[in-house]
């Protein structure tokens, strides 16, 4: 399966080849303090001290339909989706559960090779994609049944009073199943409840964006509900942990 934004791009005939670069570290940009009468750089002591660059992904891509003009018409179809502003999520199942919040970088790829198989027109092409945050707070859901399902959780921020007098950056933004939420935390806590539609055993890739303290997790186990990465997640967390209550 490929999701883009909650949409099933094999349903129109998508398929994906190979992928690069969904697992490679991002390039690290400051290494620490270099210290002018030191020979050495100094590491930094703290996680969110240290600064990456973004994350180069590119899927290797080919779509058959009935004929050329079908195609053409369904690959024009991709670049109006792609070139809209803002970032999209990608879901690849088949290699990760991981949700990866991309923007296309090359469009120039979309140029297709001619092709011809049992009568098929075919269009194989490159589709190159930039994850300008590849480091944030993010976990999947599984659940057992498909239907209606509701989703509740609780975020925390504790504000840190900065030299200036202000306090640090409130905003974050929240990602789930093509939507993007930004809230300004203005209080300590804030609560995210919504009833979604879900299908058995496929991930759903939650992805939280700027800096948290804690998180609950809402009446998860009584529907047998299965959060798949929190460990990797719990990295992230400013200072506590994600806690299914």
């Amino acid at each position: 399966m490929i999701w883009f934004d909650n949409f099933e791009w094999e349903e129109n005939g998508l398929r994906i080849s190979d992928v690069k670069g969904l697992f490679d570290f991002p390039e690290l940009k400051n290494h620490g303090i270099d210290w002018k009468d030191r020979d050495y750089i100094q590491p930094n002591s703290r996680l969110q001290d240290y600064q990456y660059g973004s994350r180069k992904i590119t899927l290797d891509c080919f779509m058959v339909k009935n004929t050329w003009d079908e195609l053409q018409l369904e690959i024009e179809g991709m670049i109006v989706f792609f070139s809209t502003s803002g970032l999209k999520m990608m879901v690849l199942p088949s290699f990760s559960n991981r949700g990866y919040m991309v923007k296309l970088e090359k469009s120039t790829l979309f140029k297709p090779n001619k092709l011809f198989r049992n009568g098929k027109c075919v269009a194989e092409f490159k589709l190159q994609f930039e994850e300008p945050q590849p480091f944030n707070v993010q976990f999947s859901f599984v659940y057992p049944t498909t239907g209606q399902v509701s989703l509740d959780f609780t975020i925390e921020r504790r504000f840190k009073s900065l030299s200036s007098g202000s306090t640090d950056q409130q905003f974050v933004t929240i990602n789930f199943k093509g939507t993007t939420t930004e809230i300004n935390l203005e209080q300590a806590d804030y609560h995210f409840s919504n009833v979604i539609s879900v299908v058995a055993g496929v991930p759903y890739p939650l992805v939280i964006t700027g800096e948290i303290d804690s998180m609950d997790l809402i009446d998860l186990t009584s529907a047998g509900v299965v959060p798949v990465g929190i460990d990797t997640a719990n990295l992230f967390i400013r200072n506590g942990e994600i806690r299914v209550v």
